[in-house]
C-alpha cells in the first residue's frame, strides 16, 4: 500500500482554536515587551517570561496533536491511515515545534531590536534546546498516559516547582537557567547538551509508547 503524506491542514483543523493559542500568546508577549520598553526591553522582566511561560507552552501543540488520538477515541481511525509510526509521532511533533521555534525567533528578534546588547544568538542557544526538552517531554507524557489532563499537570507542576524553588529543592534535572541577563555561550552549551539529550530520549520513548495504541 502506498504511504500517505502527513496532512498538516488536517492536524490544524483538528486542533481547532487550540492551534491559535500559542500564536496569540506570542502576540501578547510581544505587545507586552513593547509596552515595557523605555525605550529598551528590560531583560530582568523579559527572560523569566520567556523561560517560564513561553518555553513550557511549546508543549501545547504537541498535546493537542494527540488529543483526538486518546481523548476523543479517534485513535482507531487515525492509526489505520497508511502513515508510518514515526510520521504519526516524531515527525509531526518536530514539524510543529519548528513552527513554534519561528515564534521564538520573533520574540527574540523583538528583544534584539530593543536592546543595546547582541543577545540573539545567546538567547536562541539558551531557549531552543529547552523547546526540544518540553516538546519531547509532553510527547512522552501523552504517549505514555494517553491523557491530556495528566500530561498538562506534569508539565505545570514541574514548571511551577522550578519557579518557586529556583531548582533548589526537588532532586530533578533543572532545565531552566534562572538568568536575568544573557549568559556566556560556553555555559549555555555545556548545560543544553544535557537538555537536548534528555529531550531526544523523551522523543524516542514517546514514539515507543505510541506503538501500544496500535496493538
Amino acid at each position: 500500500m502506498k504511504r500517505a503524506k502527513i496532512d498538516l491542514n488536517f492536524d490544524i483543523k483538528s486542533m481547532g482554536f487550540s492551534f491559535y493559542v500559542p500564536i496569540i500568546l506570542t502576540l501578547l508577549i510581544v505587545i507586552y515587551f513593547f509596552s515595557i520598553s523605555s525605550p529598551l526591553i528590560n531583560l530582568v522582566i523579559a527572560l523569566p517570561i520567556i523561560e517560564f511561560l513561553f518555553i513550557p507552552f511549546s508543549s501545547w501543540w504537541v498535546m493537542y496533536l494527540f488529543y483526538d488520538y486518546f481523548e476523543d477515541d479517534g485513535g482507531e481511525i487515525l492509526f489505520s491511515y497508511p502513515i508510518s509510526l514515526i510520521n504519526h509521532g516524531i515527525t509531526r511533533v518536530v514539524i510543529f515545534q519548528l513552527f513554534y521555534s519561528l515564534l521564538l525567533i520573533i520574540i527574540v528578534t523583538v528583544i534584539e531590536l530593543n536592546s543595546q546588547q547582541h543577545i540573539f544568538i545567546p538567547l536562541i542557544l539558551q531557549f531552543f534546546p529547552q523547546i526540544i526538552f518540553f516538546a519531547g517531554g509532553s510527547f512522552f507524557f501523552m504517549a505514555f498516559f494517553k491523557d491530556i489532563g495528566i500530561s498538562i499537570s506534569f508539565i505545570a507542576v514541574y514548571v511551577v516547582t522550578e519557579l518557586l524553588t529556583k531548582g533548589q529543592v526537588i532532586p530533578l534535572y533543572h532545565v531552566f537557567f534562572f538568568n536575568e541577563n544573557t549568559l556566556n555561550i560556553s555555559t549555555i552549551i555545556s548545560k543544553n547538551l544535557v537538555t537536548t539529550t534528555i529531550g531526544i530520549l523523551f522523543f524516542w520513548f514517546g514514539n515507543y509508547f505510541l506503538t501500544f495504541k496500535r496493538k
